[in-house]
């Protein structure tokens, strides 16, 4: 039989650990924010909230990163079907399932809201890219590319 003792312990056990894993994820989005560049390639995972157990994947170039804390978004771009696509995510939506850094680079602009006028081929990205992994200290490439 369990006292209203080891209850009590119990839960200040649950509540320790869960109170760990928020922080924990916290910390890890919180250097997500910092290493996310405009002009970085992205590809967010979210769920699907119309359909229970489906998850979209989105692939993109940051266009825009705005905000602090939890009003923190970022904006993502690529053309599909000879479209423009444009998403804005929060970073803190708990929807998103996961956030995958395919190409880090920065650009020489904070906003790249010219590639909405620009060329498809700026904005075109392939959805099953793979991530380009870069050797540890190097710094990150400056992508001087003007369009």
């Amino acid at each position: 039989m369990i006292t209203s003792h080891e209850s009590l312990n119990n839960l200040k056990v649950s509540l320790f650990y869960l109170i760990l894993t928020l922080y924990i994820f916290l910390l890890i989005t919180l250097l997500m924010l910092f290493i996310l560049f405009s002009g970085s390639i992205l590809a967010v995972v979210i769920s699907d909230p119309h359909a229970q157990g489906k998850t979209n994947r989105f692939v993109g170039i940051c266009i825009e990163r705005k905000g602090c804390g939890l009003r923190a978004e970022f904006t993502l771009r690529n053309v599909v079907d000879h479209q423009g696509v444009e998403i804005r995510y929060d970073l803190y939506d708990p929807t998103i399932q996961s956030i995958q850094i395919l190409r880090l680079e920065k650009r020489l602009d904070d906003k790249l809201f010219y590639l909405r006028d620009a060329l498809p081929e700026y904005s075109t990205f392939s959805f099953d890219m793979d991530p380009e992994i870069l050797p540890e200290g190097t710094p990150v490439p400056v992508n001087p590319v003007q369009v």
